[in-house]
């Protein structure tokens, strides 16, 4: 099965996809699910589980931490701490995978430095700047024996599935954990990013809808 296991919804700051309308997208797409990892909350991915009829939908959270973002997947309820040692041991004490996602993206903060103490390193992420960025991720991977995923990091429907994990069997936490995945896509156009920095300041001053339905 392919799925898209890095997304943003509506419930994010600088995002706008609608959980509703999650099943015909990656129908569209060709996906067989997603996981909404929106930042430092749980309600789209929630939403999304309660939702999606015809899809897999994984419930995620991207959080913000001390030395990088943290994606947990497999999510069950919120978590307190934006320390990282604690949101890895936050997240593992409710059987959530974690995930450093982007570990070398030049616009954030440097993550690739705690790569032993997480579960997984996203490899492929469609929103990098450029390719090598992804090429690093994965030698990171492979340097430190860490099963790999990919996503499209995607803040609006159409760059849904621009990143992807492919992995067989149904037992999704196993395949990922055990390393059985392939990971690849295509990067978003350069210039969606600044649009998602436009969207977070207009939403937060009123001018967007925070939870609109696009």
């Amino acid at each position: 099965m392919r799925l898209d296991l890095h997304s943003h919804s509506k419930y994010s700051p600088d995002a706008f996809i609608n959980p509703a309308k999650l099943d015909r997208i990656l129908t569209r797409k060709g996906l067989d699910g997603i996981a909404v990892t929106d930042h430092d909350t749980i309600r789209g991915g929630m939403e999304a589980k309660r939702l999606m009829r015809e899809k897999i939908a994984i419930p995620g959270v991207e959080y913000r931490t001390d030395m990088g973002d943290i994606i947990g997947l497999f999510i069950q309820e919120e978590i307190k701490s934006r320390q990282h040692e604690e949101v890895i041991d936050e997240l593992h004490d409710q059987g959530a995978i974690v995930v450093l996602p982007h570990p070398f993206d030049a616009f954030r903060k440097p993550a690739y430095k705690i790569a032993d103490k997480v579960d997984v390193i996203e490899t492929f992420n469609s929103r990098c700047a450029f390719k090598s960025l992804n090429e690093q991720a994965a030698q990171l991977a492979e340097k430190t024996g860490k099963p790999q995923t990919g996503g499209s990091d995607a803040h609006f429907s159409f760059e849904i599935g621009n990143g992807w994990t492919e992995l067989v069997g149904d037992d999704i936490r196993r395949e990922i954990l055990k390393g059985k995945t392939k990971v690849g896509g295509r990067l978003t156009p350069p210039f969606v990013r600044p649009v998602s920095r436009v969207a977070k300041v207009l939403k937060k001053r009123g001018i967007l809808k925070k939870h609109g339905s696009k």
